[in-house]
C-alpha cells in the first residue's frame, strides 16, 4: 500500500498533464483510504481554474475509498456528506456505500439534501447497501412515509436503484406512496415498483380497488409493464407469469369505467402493454371507449385499438366511420386516425368515409382523413393531396411534419407537391428538414429536381438531416444524383458515423445504378 506521507505528492499528480500518472495517483489515494480524504477534499473545493483537471480526479479517488481492515469506521467521510460544497457531499457518500453498516446511518441522515446530484449518490449508495443484506430497508420504509418530500423521493430513488429482492419488503409502503402528488414524483414511485417485478404483482392487483385514484391509475401502469415483462421472459412465457397474473385482465377492464379519466387512461395503456391475446376479452370495452367524449379517453382507447390491429379490432371498424360524422371534433379526428392505424383494406367502406372527411369543417380532421388514407394505400389517396398541400404551407409545425410523413406514404403519387417538399427542405426547422428529405427520397427519380437541394442538406448541422439526404439521393438515382456524388464522397469523413454510412451505401447504390446504365 502506498506510505501516507506521498498524499501531497500524489495529489499534485492529480493534475498531470500524464493521463496515466493521473490514473495511478487516483488508485494510490483510494488505497491509502481515510488519511488521504481531508486532502482530496480540499482539491475538490479548489476553485482555481488551473486545477480543475486535479479537483475532477480528487472526486475519482474519493468515491472509491473503502475500509482498509474489516470493520473500520469511515471517519472523515461522514461529515463530507455535510460539507458545503455540493462535489465533497456527492463523492463522499459514493464513498460511504463502501463501508458497510458503518456507512449506512449517515447516509440515512442525508436523505434530504438539497441537490439532486448528492440525493443520487445517497440512493445509489443506500441501494448497495441493502443488496449486500445491510439493514436498511426499514429506515428506507420509514422515510416512504414520513413527512419530508424530499427524503420520500431520495428513498423512492433508491428502491428504485435497489429492485429485487432487497425492495420486496417495501412493496406496500411504495403502494402507499403513490398518493404523492408531484406527478414527477409520482411517476419514480411506478419505476421502484416496476424494478421490484413479479413480487410486487398480488400488491398490486389490490391497489386496484383503493379509494384513491392515484393509487388506481399508477397500479394499473405498473401491472401492464409487469405483465408484458413476465411474457417476454423465459421459455414458456405466458405459463410464467399465470400464477401471480391470473384476474389482471378482467380487473383492469373493470377500470375502463372508472369515473377518473386519469385512471381509465392507465387502464387503457397497462392492457396495450398486456397486447393479444389476454387481452381479447377487453376489447369490446375499449371500442366502447371510443364513444367516450373526454379526448383523453378516446384518442386512448383508439391508440391501443390501432396497436391491436385486423382482424382483433374489426368490430371498431363500423363505430369509427360512424364517429366520423360526430359533432365532437375530435371524436372525428381520432376516429379518422384509428381508420389509418388499423389500415383497413383499401376497398374498406371507411375509404369513401375518409375521403368525404378530407372537406371536414375542422383543419384538424381534414389532415387526419389525409393521413389514414396514405396509410391504408396510396392508390386511394390521391383525393388528399390538396390537403396536405395545405399542410405543408401552414404555420403549424405538427401539422408540416404530419403532412410530409404522409406524404412518405405515398411515395411517387406525391410527385405534384415535390416543389412544395423542396420548399419544406429549404426554408423549414430542422427537424421538419429530416422528413422532408425522405418524403423526397420516397419519391424518387420524379422527385429529380430536389437535387440540388438535398446536396445543401448533405452539409447541415444536424446528422440526421445529413444521412437522410444521402439516403434520399440514392433513392432518386442517376442522373439526376451524379452532382452530388462530390458532397457524397465528403460525406465519407463525416464526424457521425450514421452520416457516413448513408453516404457509403448511397455511393455504392449510385454506382451499382451506373454500372446497369452502362450495360
Amino acid at each position: 500500500m502506498p506510505d501516507p506521507t506521498s498524499i501531497p505528492i500524489l495529489i499534485g499528480q492529480l493534475g498531470s498533464e500524464d493521463e496515466d500518472e493521473q490514473r495511478r495517483a487516483v488508485q494510490d489515494l483510494a488505497a491509502i483510504g481515510l488519511p488521504a480524504v481531508p486532502a482530496l477534499i480540499h482539491a475538490i473545493r479548489d476553485e482555481n481554474p488551473f486545477c480543475e483537471q486535479q479537483s475532477l480526479r480528487a472526486c475519482d479517488a474519493l468515491e472509491q475509498i473503502g475500509p482498509r481492515s474489516a470493520g473500520e469506521k469511515p471517519g472523515p467521510l461522514v461529515t463530507a456528506v455535510t460539507d458545503s460544497d455540493i462535489a465533497v457531499r456527492r463523492n463522499g457518500a459514493m464513498a460511504l456505500g463502501n463501508f458497510g453498516e458503518a456507512g449506512s446511518a449517515p447516509l440515512l441522515a442525508a436523505l434530504g439534501d438539497g441537490d439532486s446530484y448528492v440525493r443520487t449518490a445517497i440512493s445509489m449508495s443506500l441501494a448497495k447497501l441493502a443488496n449486500e443484506g445491510f439493514l436498511v430497508v426499514p429506515a428506507l420504509i420509514e422515510a416512504l412515509d414520513g413527512t419530508d418530500p424530499i427524503a420520500r423521493a431520495t428513498a423512492v430513488w433508491a428502491f428504485i436503484y435497489m429492485g429485487a429482492p432487497a425492495g420486496e419488503p417495501a412493496v406496500p409502503a411504495l403502494i402507499r406512496a403513490l398518493r404523492e402528488e408531484d406527478e414527477r414524483r409520482r411517476g419514480d414511485v411506478v419505476d421502484a415498483l416496476y424494478f421490484v417485478g413479479s413480487a410486487a404483482i398480488p400488491a398490486l392487483k389490490e391497489a386496484l380497488r383503493s379509494e384513491h385514484w392515484m393509487v388506481r391509475a399508477g397500479a394499473s401502469d405498473i401491472l401492464g409493464r409487469l405483465v408484458s415483462k413476465g411474457k417476454h421472459s423465459g421459455d414458456s412465457p405466458c405459463e410464467a407469469v399465470k400464477p401471480v397474473t391470473d384476474g389482471v385482465v378482467p380487473a383492469l377492464t373493470a377500470l375502463l369505467c372508472d369515473e377518473n379519466p386519469d385512471v381509465v387512461v392507465a387502464s387503457v395503456k397497462a392492457l396495450e402493454w398486456i397486447h393479444l391475446p389476454e387481452v381479447g376479452p377487453a376489447i369490446p370495452s375499449l371500442i366502447a371507449l371510443l364513444r367516450d367524449q373526454r379526448r383523453p379517453v378516446h384518442r386512448a382507447a383508439a391508440v391501443s385499438l390501432g396497436g391491436f390491429g385486423l382482424p382483433a379490432a374489426a368490430e371498431a371498424v363500423p363505430l369509427l366511420i360512424a364517429l366520423l360524422t360526430e359533432s365532437n371534433p375530435s371524436l372525428r379526428e381520432t376516429a379518422a386516425e384509428s381508420l389509418g392505424d388499423l389500415r383497413v383494406p383499401a376497398d374498406s367502406d371507411a375509404v369513401p368515409h375518409l375521403v368525404t372527411s378530407l372537406r371536414d369543417e375542422a383543419g384538424e380532421v381534414r389532415l387526419a382523413a389525409a393521413f389514414a388514407l396514405a396509410r391504408i394505400d396510396p392508390s386511394v389517396a390521391t383525393p388528399a393531396l390538396p390537403v396536405l398541400h395545405d399542410a405543408l404551407r401552414s404555420v403549424d409545425v405538427d401539422c408540416q411534419v404530419t403532412a410530409l410523413r404522409a406524404l412518405s406514404f405515398l411515395g411517387a403519387h406525391a410527385a405534384s407537391l415535390v416543389p412544395d417538399i423542396i420548399q419544406a427542405l429549404r426554408l423549414g426547422s430542422w427537424f421538419i428538414k429530416g422528413d422532408a428529405a425522405r418524403a423526397l427520397g420516397k419519391i424518387g427519380p420524379l422527385a429529380h429536381e430536389a437535387v440540388p437541394a438535398l446536396e445543401d442538406a448533405l452539409g447541415h448541422w444536424e446528422e440526421d438531416v445529413r444521412a437522410t439526404a444521402a439516403d434520399s439521393l440514392a433513392e432518386i438515382g442517376l442522373p439526376a444524383a451524379a452532382t452530388a456524388i462530390p458532397k457524397l464522397r465528403q460525406a465519407l469523413n463525416d464526424a457521425f458515423e450514421e452520416v457516413r454510412d448513408s453516404a457509403a451505401e448511397a455511393l455504392a447504390k449510385l454506382d451499382q445504378i451506373g454500372q446497369t446504365h452502362d450495360r
